[in-house]
């Protein structure tokens, strides 16, 4: 699936029915106020999403297409709670800061051209804070079936459903399995500024291969990032300079004879990937720790199949990565760099989901999800840190055509995904091995 305008179109069209414990305490004893400073403002914003889509989802079924311009949008107010560890947000004392909104718009030229953007914003704990962004842009020639080409802030494919995160009509889980799709690095995982070739070949009695091939540059933030706090978790300081020399990668699907059912092998690579950060004491303020990766890796299997009320979905994937780690700027005549270690970083994910349709209003989903990678330390591993075992149900009512509820519980087993943080410590000996987290959604799109 291209990207979320091709995807918007075929949803227009189609049917959807089928540094211990206490101090991390006191941290969080401290910010309590902050949260309570802000529950006014969060309830509100939760009012105005519910308010907006009970009064826009009689008034826009008309509103899809201006003057042949295919539109799209939606515009969601989430809440997240969780028994003890901090997950995507201040989820320990329940947290509405779980926003996201946006609009799209595609158009097409004769046979061959359409273009493509959507804006897009969203509160994530401390991510996103509302900041309305392009999320992606492309312009996009189709010579043929066989052979297209697509430029611009183009959608990664990467498994199932990286393209089309935004569609919340097409599922009925609040979040997606997590050890693939994680929320907090959608600025990593997202898009990417290049090119694309791809097509489709017609196998006739053997389905037909649909492949995409890119090449490109992602441009990472170091504020309000979470692909900063992914490299700066467990250090004492975040990085202040992230970067790459390019990423590149693939995917091909096969739709098989079998109907409903598609199999498919997603490539992303990220060549010369780095960060710097600020040396821990006595270093500070005269080194810094450069962490370089040479090649980043990830691959993943994925494989879907719709049978009547049904869907099932199996993704399987690992990651792979050698990280070089040296302290340059050391005092001295001149800049020096100065090698300090090595690590090889390997993580393998599984998950598996199921959904059922019950009727026109009500669906019913489920999956287990999986990450096992190396623990920061051995004796990180009685705390969970070496892996995440995330087992989910979800329920999801159609309330209207355009207004969807879900609900959603999770029991997780480990503390892999947990981020430990210089402003928000939960480092592994305080936090609980095993615990529930709960999210719901109201959505309303169009």
């Amino acid at each position: 699936m291209p990207d979320n305008a091709d995807e918007t179109h075929k949803k227009n069209n189609c049917n959807f029915t089928s540094s211990n414990r206490q101090n991390a305490r006191v941290h969080k004893g401290r910010t309590m106020k902050l949260y309570h400073k802000n529950t006014l403002r969060n309830h509100l914003c939760c009012g105005l999403a519910i308010a907006s889509g009970l009064l826009c989802s009689q008034s826009l079924n008309a509103a899809e297409e201006i003057l042949g311009v295919q539109v799209g949008g939606f515009l969601s107010q989430g809440y997240l709670i969780s028994t003890d560890n901090d997950y995507l947000a201040d989820s320990s004392k329940g947290s509405f800061d779980f926003r996201e909104y946006g609009v799209n718009a595609s158009k097409t030229f004769g046979a061959n051209w359409r273009i493509g953007a959507q804006v897009f914003g969203q509160k994530l704990g401390k991510y996103g804070n509302d900041k309305v962004t392009v999320d992606w842009a492309i312009v996009d020639y189709n010579f043929n079936q066989q052979f297209g080409i697509r430029a611009g802030r183009v959608k990664i494919p990467r498994g199932l459903y990286n393209e089309s995160l935004d569609l919340e009509v097409t599922r009925p889980f609040v979040l997606l399995p997590q050890t693939f799709y994680d929320a907090r690095l959608r600025d990593f995982n997202n898009a990417f500024n290049g090119g694309m070739f791809y097509g489709t070949f017609d196998l006739k009695s053997m389905g037909s291969l649909d492949y995409k091939a890119y090449f490109g540059d992602i441009q990472i933030r170091t504020t309000d990032s979470g692909v900063n706090d992914f490299f700066s978790a467990g250090n004492t300081a975040y990085s202040y300079d992230l970067g790459m020399d390019y990423t590149y990668g693939g995917q091909l699907f096969w739709s098989t004879p079998l109907s409903g059912l598609r199999i498919g092998l997603s490539l992303s690579d990220f060549h010369n990937l780095y960060g710097s950060q600020l040396a821990p004491p006595p270093l500070t303020g005269i080194a810094s720790v450069l962490i370089e990766i040479n090649d980043y890796t990830r691959y993943v299997f994925s494989a879907e199949y719709f049978y009547e009320d049904w869907m099932f979905a199996l993704e399987a994937g690992k990651e792979v990565a050698f990280a070089g780690v040296s302290v340059v700027n050391m005092p001295g005549p001149g800049p020096s760099t100065m090698p300090f270690g090595s690590v090889n970083i390997s993580n393998r994910q599984l998950s598996l989901a199921v959904s059922r349709r019950i009727n026109s209003w009500l669906e019913v989903g489920a999956y287990a999800g999986a990450i096992e990678g190396v623990a920061p330390s051995p004796s990180a591993i009685k705390y969970g840190a070496d892996h995440c075992y995330d087992y989910a149900l979800s329920f999801r009512f159609d309330i209207t055509s355009h207004l969807i509820f879900k609900i959603e519980g999770h029991y997780v087993d480990g503390t892999s995904m947990l981020f430990n943080l210089p402003d928000w410590p939960q480092p592994d000996f305080a936090r609980e091995p095993e615990w529930f987290y709960f999210a719901s959604k109201l959505t309303f799109h169009f």
